[in-house]
């Protein structure tokens, strides 16, 4: 029926009425002068299903709202997971604190590198941290670790080059929504981690 409804759409009390009206002038040769009495528990009844179509509209509708402000809540979350360079860079890479200042845990934490602007585009730089992220990342509670390039080793020149760079951190909510956060830019769900 909601889905009936749904293709309606606005048009819905308009077809109704005009259901209504074909509806009563069909039945007019066979309920006689008798019958007009029951022709008001008819509109009674068409009443009753429009009042339960406005119904659904208004249910859907608030649950669209609602679900929005649920989104709203969990980015506004992600906005407060913050991963960067700390106390500068060392021989064996560069030192990495990751914060949660939100309000709820977050899942997963992984840092998966260093990106940095260059030439209008980013240029990622994939690392490893040096120990295991913690499963959950409670409120207030940060986690440090050092990075070490994947694929190269650490020397003054490269570290010279990255010690700028912002970290890319990607975790999930309490809602399992994955997150990808760049520095300080603002975190976009994480398509990669999604499949």
């Amino acid at each position: 029926m909601k889905n009936l409804l749904d293709r309606v759409g606005r048009r819905g009390p308009i077809v109704m009425a005009v259901s209504g009206v074909i509806l009563g002038l069909s039945l007019q040769p066979f309920i006689g002068t008798d019958g007009w009495a029951g022709l008001g528990q008819w509109v009674g009844g068409l009443g009753a299903l429009f009042a339960a179509w406005a119904a659904l509209r208004i249910a859907k509708e608030e649950a669209g709202r609602e679900n929005q402000r649920e989104v709203d809540r969990l980015r506004t979350q992600a906005y407060y997971v913050v991963a960067e360079i700390t106390l500068g860079s060392a021989p064996q890479g560069f030192h990495v604190r990751v914060t949660n200042e939100s309000t709820d845990p977050v899942l997963d934490i992984r840092v998966v590198g260093l990106v940095r602007d260059a030439a209008a585009r980013d240029q990622v730089l994939f690392c490893k941290p040096d120990g295991e992220p913690p499963d959950v990342l409670l409120p207030g509670q940060p986690w440090e670790t050092w990075l070490t390039p994947s694929a190269f080793e650490v020397d003054s020149d490269m570290i010279g080059r990255w010690v700028d760079a912002k970290v890319l951190l990607r975790f999930r909510d309490l809602a399992r929504s994955r997150w990808e956060r760049i520095g300080r830019r603002p975190p976009v769900t994480d398509e990669s981690a999604q499949s």
